[in-house]
């Protein structure tokens, strides 16, 4: 996409953090949530760009990620389990 645009991108180091309360993930608070409640980006650029481009081409590649696009929409989780006995 920075490329389309125009925009040379010397450096990209992104940084993700989130907070997850572990009693949720272990089942052992009532109350707890399952999951992060919130995830931020920090995304350190260097480039020729200005900061207004920059934050344009950030807000279209969130649009088109599809890892982006699965955590800010839902999607159905659908799976089987097979089992298999073992034999002892």
């Amino acid at each position: 996409m920075a490329t389309a645009d125009g925009i040379q991108l010397e450096s990209l180091r992104i940084e993700l953090d989130a907070k997850l309360d572990l009693r949720g993930f272990l089942g052992i608070g009532s109350n707890a949530p399952v999951g992060f409640p919130e995830i931020c980006d920090r995304l350190h650029v260097t480039s020729d760009a200005r900061p207004e481009q920059l934050a344009a081409l950030r807000a279209r590649a969130v649009a088109h990620s599809p890892n982006a696009r699965t955590i800010l929409n839902p999607v159905a989780l659908t799976g089987e389990f097979i089992a298999t006995r073992s034999a002892a």
